[in-house]
């Protein structure tokens, strides 16, 4: 019986997608202690697309803008995301260190990748400028100078792969006004 129905009344907790409800003990009317009892989240995670189920790889732990980034990548561009794909796209792409005129990143490396593209705009532009310097595969991190203090700014990382490549999300981020 779940948590919510212990001693006919409510414990507290109710189950939610991707969370596990607590148990309460077999043959008894007790609610789990502490009450209201908590729920957990899931250790893993499936989508239902059509009649295709996709595993997106989420784990306990994992932050909240990773696993934004695989959603927005699944509904964006699924193919570089789903497992068996033969180019896989870069997880976890974050600011590291923002000074006035440079950012940092970092990300997760792609299984596939031979190597990375940075490419960065300022947000209001329409044109991308890549990083002059193609990224090895063993290093998932760049850094971005020249820019101007207090502008936002637009930053992507592409894998490319031996099948053709794959964007990363589009992050934002700002540089330190004087």
């Amino acid at each position: 019986m779940s948590c919510s129905k212990c001693k006919n009344k409510p414990c507290g907790c109710e189950d939610q997608g991707l969370t596990t409800p607590p148990v309460c003990a077999q043959d008894t009317f007790d609610c789990p202690a502490p009450e209201p009892c908590s729920e957990t989240f899931s250790d893993c995670c499936v989508i239902h697309i059509n009649d295709t189920i996709v595993d997106i790889n989420l784990q306990k732990g994992d932050r909240l803008c990773d696993i934004l980034q695989r959603l927005t990548l699944l509904i964006t561009n699924p193919g570089c995301i789903l497992p068996g794909s033969t180019c896989l796209s870069v997880l976890g792409l974050q600011s590291t260190t923002i000074t006035t005129t440079t950012i940092a990143i970092a990300w997760q490396p792609s299984t596939t990748a031979i190597n990375y593209l940075v490419e960065y705009k300022l947000s209001s532009a329409v044109t991308w400028t890549a990083l002059p310097a193609i990224v090895p595969v063993a290093n998932p991190t760049a850094v971005i100078g020249g820019l101007t203090p207090g502008e936002t700014y637009d930053i992507r990382v592409a894998s490319i792969c031996a099948a053709g490549s794959c964007y990363s999300v589009t992050i934002q981020t700002q540089t330190v006004l004087i």
